[in-house]
């Protein structure tokens, strides 16, 4: 769920041609615990791809723009300042170095797959404005039964995430992806609560690399090393139940390998301190102790929220550290999904108006559980 506006002056797909302007006779050495072994040369590079070798911190391009340069860069070495209109890099955020890969590019996004009739379709998709009701102003804590509801919604949604991750594998496309899953929640009776939302085209959202979230499916094939996030919603029962998790598609880098155990490991940490009475404030504070201890950047618009009956409402749940002073309520369900990301967190939003991206075309990933708050602490659903 984002939250705010943070779109692009001008719309950008998927990032603003001639953002790397990279042919360069400049040495550059690299920090000393990058992993690189020698100087470095700026060398061409096609029109949306990333340069060969970008150092979070130090530069935001290779770039012969870059005509000012600045003594104490990384390890007192020289600094290029890019004066082009995007920024490849956050400098706050040092020592990661952003290997080399194209962007992703937008492919052909075919038609919705259909709902079997006899499955039951949540309110907005006969009526749009249904997305919006109490549930956007009032916290309402579930019953028992709406916690069993729930329980079999999320095991579902769980399952569903599963098989995704048996079939994520380079030459997949997404939409091949997107329609096994489609077919997987019809089957166990549910319709993906994604399909119609808002307008959304497709039953499930998925994010490659640079991609933060809201991914339509296409024909675009996964490529190995891709980092793929699956972020499935299904509604059955008369609830809702949400969840995501990012795998490697084939072999990655130890950098993007980090970046999804990182992400993990702030989920659960976030997860972990919820409880009845605890500030909401603990759970931004869990993801951003380990996104600092990682060196990655948290996206702090993109936030959790409360489901049950409704997709998406009350309370908003928000991954950086806030002063958030509302507690926890027994009974009341919400997601976390926090998304942490190699370079800047800051995203731009392609033209079709759903997809998210980095400005800097870093990767990011995203893990999200739907939970419950107990007497004893939380339950989580998916």
């Amino acid at each position: 769920m984002i939250v705010g506006a943070q779109i692009a002056p001008s719309v950008v797909l998927p990032m603003e041609a001639g953002t790397w302007h990279v042919h360069t006779p400049r040495i550059v050495r690299p920090a000393h615990d990058s992993g690189l072994s020698r100087y470095s040369h700026g060398s061409p590079v096609a029109v949306g791809e990333l340069p060969s070798i970008m150092l979070v911190g130090a530069m935001s391009c290779l770039c012969v723009a870059a005509r000012r340069s600045v003594r104490g860069g990384l390890n007192g070495y020289v600094r290029n300042s890019c004066r082009r209109k995007a920024s490849v890099a956050d400098p706050t955020v040092a020592g990661i170095v952003v290997p080399a890969r194209k962007l992703v590019a937008k492919g052909r996004v075919s038609a919705a797959l259909p709902v079997p009739p006899h499955i039951v379709r949540p309110p907005y998709v006969a009526e749009p404005e249904a997305v919006r009701g109490w549930w956007n102003m009032r916290i309402q804590p579930k019953s028992a039964e709406d916690a069993v509801a729930m329980r079999a919604a999320g095991k579902l949604a769980h399952a569903t995430l599963d098989l995704a991750g048996e079939l994520i594998k380079p030459g997949v496309t997404s939409e091949e992806l997107e329609a096994e899953l489609h077919q997987f929640m019809c089957d166990g009776g549910a319709y993906p609560s994604d399909l119609l939302y808002k307008g959304f085209p497709k039953s499930v959202m998925i994010s490659v690399n640079e991609v933060i979230c809201h991914g339509i499916p296409d024909d675009r094939p996964m490529e190995n090393g891709d980092l793929v996030n699956v972020d499935v919603t299904l509604y059955m029962n008369g609830f809702h139940a949400d969840t995501a998790r990012t795998w490697v598609c084939g072999e990655t880098d130890d950098v993007g390998r980090r970046l999804i155990s990182a992400t993990k490991e702030a989920l659960d940490a976030a997860v972990a301190a919820c409880r009845p009475g605890a500030p909401m404030k603990v759970i931004g504070d869990a993801v951003s102790d380990i996104a600092d201890r990682e060196g990655f950047g948290v996206v702090k618009t993109l936030v959790g929220h409360g489901i049950g009956e409704f997709f998406h409402g009350v309370p908003q749940v928000f991954h950086t550290r806030t002063n958030d002073p509302r507690k926890m309520l027994e009974g009341t369900a919400f997601t976390i999904e926090p998304v942490l990301t190699e370079g800047s967190p800051d995203w731009i939003t392609w033209d079709d108006g759903w997809t998210n991206a980095t400005r800097d075309g870093g990767r990011a990933v995203q893990f999200e559980h739907t939970l419950m708050i107990t007497a004893d602490g939380c339950e989580v659903f998916t």
